[in-house]
């Protein structure tokens, strides 16, 4: 017998036989010894001398018994601890069978045992994280593999030595762990250590089971870490193509430098594995941004990378779903068509991936355009294609993912559930769209498409049909949706999105031209309604930030609201649109400009956005490219507002004459844009005409025609008049943007009645900035 067995055998005070040695680590060698009371075989781990003497017994002990209370079928339990002359030892079962540090040896692991081995260590873990216990150590050598089980071994020992003090390593200064598979976070110190380490472990472990090595290689522990925290991350498919997509997506997540990017547990790590489902990797920008300031485990949230592969052709920056078809054979199920392509179109862009929207995509629905051109003319990268079945309650969603490049389907799936679920169908293919483009999710928004929200089909039906109409823009249309959104909260008062979709309404009909005189007050009252009833719902707050914006004044609010929307949900042009005319009112011009050619690229069909991207342009001194732009839109088609903002166009660039062409040729669709003319007959010097108009406007002093009233004395240099008739409750829409360009002129910077107004508009000590209108 050695002295070293017969040391341990007198320290063990004859309740256990040391036999021989079974391996050893960086803290600890385990022998096999008999247990004399039970008369059976067990493992011994004793810490090397030199760290227990550093510990101390007391709270190591302590922390071990913590350990020993976990019980699991993929734990491997604690019988017994104890201490003696500075040894500090604890028991375990002595498993018959073999490390996977042994079946790694002898090569790489088949896929479908690897799954089967990580489902069953990822549960041990999951049982562990949820009692608050953090493994710590997980590698090779501590699972153990009999013939149809894996277990996890040392529970408890990297906790214990940590928690007594020892958390770097006697003579190495490296960080508690084992530099192989040692989280970033772990090794750098940087961040608390949670159960997210645990699956970065656990992750470089799955790599090494497919790989045949470790994911990151050193020549010393020291360069080991380094790589771990600054090391690109692993590619798995360049050790072996054959192996799975998913595989790979799964482990880029599991082992991302930033534990946010991680998995929120073990078990859904294993899910993904066993399902073949994976929402997505780390971002390789975030990754590059950490390195680049040093920074590992990031304290602050960074942007959303869109550069995402599809396939091997190219990089998606966009995405766009093409109109879905109507598999029924019901027209009369138009408009649940309709809602189910608008509802993926949202929860895609919920995601923060950029995503067109539903109008400007709707002019392919009978259209034979290839792919390819297709995506030129949208600027995207990947499109979706689909069709919706329903019969009574049931349905069924497929959808193809299209490469524009080959016009090809990279992905294919389908969908099927009931009509009260059918919201975890949208985020079901939400989820499988954005693992197959290797989009990464942030943990809010995967948390939010993990939840299989209830609907109540009337009501949900009810919405759709009101959306249905209010995207059609028609005067009777807009009325139909407000009786579709007033019976949708009648019935369920509850519902955010019911009284998210009724203060739409009635902003739209606050921008009109014959907007009824209640109209803020209902958009107000349905928009602080949605937003207490759900603080998440993006609609919620893009029609709040319009209230606090065109009828409140609360500008600081407003400011919050649209970044609020802006966040929930990226892709909705309208919310970067009215920020964009927010920010220019302030003089924050190049950020408004920026902020409405993302609204006019969300949306590039839809004339009301490439109208007054081009008045935006104008309005900041770029006459031809505001010129060009108000091409563009009346090439999409003669709408009215495509004719109003080339008004002001011309009225920028001191076109007098091309603003009244503009303006007549408006106000020949409808007499109630009378205004308009009248105020370009004023810019051009038609006194006459002007003041002609003028009085026909006064017969019916609604906030459309105040507000031209005032435009036409103010061309006409009747500075009393002006400020009259702006002054005159209730307020159009319009009406700040007019005050600030007045605000320049001395006359009426120094009118009393002016100054009033700029009052009642929250504008007093706003102004004074000199560039634009």
């Amino acid at each position: 017998m050695s002295d070293r067995v017969q040391q341990l055998n007198q320290a063990l005070e004859g309740r256990y036989t040391v036999q021989r040695e079974l391996g050893r680590g960086g803290m600890a060698t385990v022998w096999l010894a008999s247990d004399l009371r039970h008369s059976r075989p067990v493992a011994i781990k004793v810490l090397h001398p030199e760290l227990g003497a550093s510990l101390g017994p007391e709270r190591f002990l302590r922390e071990i018994e913590i350990a020993a209370g976990l019980s699991h079928p993929h734990i491997l339990p604690v019988f017994d601890s104890g201490s003696n002359n500075n040894l500090l030892w604890y028991v375990m079962p002595y498993v018959e069978g073999e490390s996977l540090r042994d079946r790694l040896d002898r090569g790489k692991v088949p896929v479908d045992e690897l799954i089967r081995i990580t489902d069953q260590v990822a549960a041990a873990l999951s049982y562990a994280h949820q009692r608050g216990i953090v493994h710590r150590d997980i590698k090779p050598e501590n699972i153990l593999l009999t013939a149809d089980q894996a277990v996890v071994a040392d529970f408890g020992i990297a906790r214990a030595v940590e928690a007594a003090g020892g958390a770097r390593l006697t003579g190495t200064g490296l960080a508690l762990g084992t530099p192989a598979y040692m989280s970033p976070e772990q090794a750098t110190g940087s961040g608390a250590v949670d159960a997210r380490a645990d699956i970065y472990s656990l992750g470089c472990v799955v790599w090494e089971m497919a790989a045949g090595r470790p994911p990151y290689q050193g020549t010393t522990p020291q360069a080991l870490i380094a790589n771990h925290v600054f090391g690109a991350p692993p590619d798995l498919r360049t050790t072996d193509p054959s192996l799975p997509l998913y595989l790979q997506r799964a482990l880029e997540r599991a082992m991302a430098k930033d534990p946010k990017d991680r998995f929120a547990s073990a078990s859904e790590f294993a899910a993904a594995l066993t399902t073949g489902t994976v929402v997505a990797r780390a971002s390789r920008r975030r990754w590059r941004q950490q390195l680049a300031g040093g920074a590992i485990v990031a304290a602050v949230a960074l942007l959303l990378w869109w550069g995402t592969t599809l396939g091997t052709t190219g990089t998606v920056h966009a995405l766009a779903v093409l109109p879905l078809t109507n598999l029924s054979g019901d027209t009369t199920q138009a408009y649940f068509v309709d809602g189910v392509h608008e509802a993926l179109i949202g929860e895609l862009a919920s995601t923060g991936l950029r995503v067109i929207a539903r109008s400007s995509v709707m002019r392919y629905r009978s259209d034979s355009t290839p792919a390819g051109e297709i995506a030129r003319q949208l600027g995207v990268d990947a499109l979706v294609e689909g069709s919706v079945f329903r019969s009574g309650d049931s349905i069924e969603i497929q959808a193809r993912l299209i490469d524009p490049a080959t016009a090809t389907a990279t992905w294919s799936g389908r969908f099927d559930g009931n009509l009260p679920n059918v919201v975890a169908l949208y985020r079901g293919l939400t989820r499988a769209v954005a693992s197959e483009i290797r989009f990464t999710l942030r943990p809010d928004v995967e948390a939010r498409l993990a939840q299989s929200d209830q609907l109540d089909v009337e009501l949900y039906e009810t919405y759709l049909k009101g959306m249905y109409h209010l995207n059609r823009l028609t005067p009777e249309d807009i009325q139909q949706a407000l009786d579709y959104f007033n019976a949708a909260v009648t019935r369920n008062p509850a519902s955010a999105l019911a009284w998210a979709g009724l203060a739409a309404a009635y902003v739209t009909l606050g921008h009109g031209p014959d907007s009824p005189a209640d109209a803020w007050i209902r958009a107000r009252a349905a928009a602080e309604r949605a937003v207490r009833l759900d603080s998440t719902l993006a609609e919620a707050w893009g029609v709040l930030a319009d209230v606090r914006t065109y009828a409140l004044y609360d500008w600081d609010g407003a400011e919050m609201a649209f970044q609020r929307a802006n966040a929930l949900n990226p892709s909705q042009p309208l919310n970067h649109y009215h920020y964009a005319w927010y920010l220019a009112l302030f003089g924050r011009f190049d950020e408004a400009v920026e902020e409405h050619e993302l609204s006019r690229d969300l949306d590039p069909f839809t004339p009301l956005f490439t109208a007054w991207q081009a008045t935006m342009y104008a309005a900041v001194g770029r006459h031809d490219d505001a010129l060009a732009e108000s091409d563009k839109a009346l090439a999409l088609g003669p709408a009215p507002v495509s004719l109003l903002a080339r008004i002001g166009v011309h009225t920028w660039a001191d076109r007098p004459d091309s603003a009244v062409a503009t303006a007549e040729r408006l106000a020949a669709m409808s007499p109630v844009f009378r205004g308009p003319l009248g105020a370009a007959y004023a810019g051009a010097g038609r006194r006459a005409e002007a003041l002609a108009i003028a009085a026909e406007l006064e017969q019916a002093p609604i906030a459309w025609h105040t507000l031209y009233l005032g435009i036409i004395h103010r061309q006409l240099g009747n500075v009393d008049q002006a400020v009259r008739w702006l002054s005159i409750e209730p307020f159009h829409a319009f009406l700040p943007w007019l005050v600030v360009g007045l605000n320049r002129q001395d006359e009426y910077l120094n009118h009393p009645g002016f100054q009033q107004l700029a009052a009642r508009l929250n504008l007093t000590g706003r102004l004074g900035w000199q560039r634009g209108w």
